[in-house]
């Protein structure tokens, strides 16, 4: 048998009623320990295919299930245990670390933000530079492009969020730039109003998502591998 971690929370700060059904329909129950709660579900296989999307789906429903009334920290999906004793045995050692981390995702949702810059707003990669000084120059425009639209993306909104964070990829001629934002459930709306209006004035197609359980503001070490 093998179990599946969803999300750590305090369970006196969670209204809990009917649990929802976990991967492959199965039964999610709690585990509590030094105060702190996973919410769990059994395995119907040891080790689950981690690209089945409908697996990523289910998951995610019941991570968001618990988000929806209360704080939760969400692990990333696979956190794979073969003892429940391992799962309370995570809790306790690392209990300082989920208290704090708890306490900082108070009262937060992560909403976030995608800009798919059009080939103008970055340095265009072209044909190969002259020279390796002019390769790094070109790279050195793209990346400065990129932080100056992440920015004023982040001043525009400044006063709607609590934490920000950011990432960008290449596409074939554009590039991607996300941003997330850690938002007061109370201004979730305006600030989702806030960051649509921006969209007219971009060099690229801005959109938002959420809000979401907080994924992007969890560190990747804090559940199993």
């Amino acid at each position: 048998m093998s179990y599946l971690l969803y999300c750590v929370f305090h369970e006196q700060g969670l209204a809990l009623a009917e649990l929802p059904p976990g991967v492959d329909r199965q039964s999610v129950f709690v585990l509590s320990c030094q105060r702190l709660t996973a919410a769990v579900s059994e395995l119907a296989v040891p080790q689950p295919d981690r690209t089945d999307f409908s697996h990523l789906l289910a998951y995610e429903r019941t991570v968001t299930w618990f988000h929806r009334r209360g704080t939760v920290i969400p692990m990333r999906y696979g956190s794979i245990f073969a003892e429940l004793s391992e799962i309370t045995g995570l809790l306790e050692e690392r209990r300082e670390q989920y208290s704090s981390l708890l306490e900082d995702l108070d009262g937060l949702e992560e909403v976030g933000v995608r800009v798919l810059l059009e080939p103008s707003a970055v340095a265009s990669p072209g044909r190969p530079p002259a020279s390796g000084t002019a390769y790094l120059a070109s790279r050195k425009e793209h990346y400065e492009a990129l932080d100056r639209s992440a920015r004023e993306l982040e001043r525009a909104l400044h006063g709607l969020y609590a934490r920000s964070r950011r990432e960008s990829r290449e596409l074939p001629g554009r590039r991607l730039l996300s941003l997330y934002f850690l938002v007061p459930r109370g201004s979730v709306e305006g600030f989702c109003r806030a960051a649509e209006s921006l969209g007219n004035g971009m060099a690229g197609k801005l959109r938002w998502s959420g809000p979401w359980p907080p994924y992007n503001f969890v560190h990747a070490d804090l559940g199993a591998s």
